[in-house]
């Protein structure tokens, strides 16, 4: 586990792009995510919890640059489970960031009200270790061109479950 969480820890910092800012997950409580001040930054941390309770401290994800979905992602989930329209198998980095990221900007339009059921039909430990903990939320950091940053939480993937 400290393996991969340092490789978390690792890729998310580089993906930040800011020199002066580690994105971090906690050791103790991957699902916390911490900005934490490095070199000679000025000091200040912000401590989120990525979830659907965490994000409704809106406030701090404001703080820390992070856009939050605009639509109600619990209501999202539960109509979405009630009456799937998109079903995806195969739920991994690209598929989380890509589709899903289409699938979140669909419902910031206003041109769907349904996410996604997500399903995993060879890793299991993707739906245990990466969509459960945090309730099916994913934090997308997008590099452009110029080399700043777009943060956002997606909400889009609603249900992850397991093929068997």
């Amino acid at each position: 586990m400290k393996n991969k969480l340092e490789k978390l820890i690792f890729h998310t910092a580089i993906c930040a792009g800011a020199p002066q800012i580690a994105l971090m997950a906690e050791e103790k409580s991957p699902s916390q995510i911490s900005l934490r001040p490095v070199a000679d930054a000025p000091e200040w941390r912000i401590s989120m919890k990525l979830s659907i309770q965490g994000i409704k401290d809106k406030e701090a994800w404001e703080k820390a640059g992070i856009k939050l979905p605009s639509h109600d992602v619990e209501k999202v989930a539960t109509a979405t489970k009630e009456a799937p329209v998109w079903v995806h198998f195969g739920i991994g980095n690209i598929f989380r960031i890509f589709i899903g990221g289409i699938a979140d900007s669909l419902l910031e339009q206003g041109l769907s009200d349904k996410g996604i059921t997500c399903v995993e039909t060879f890793d299991y430990d993707v739906v245990d270790k990466i969509y459960k903990p945090f309730d099916n939320l994913v934090m997308a950091v997008t590099l452009k061109e110029d080399g700043s940053t777009d943060k956002k939480v997606l909400g889009s993937l609603t249900e992850a479950v397991k093929a068997q």
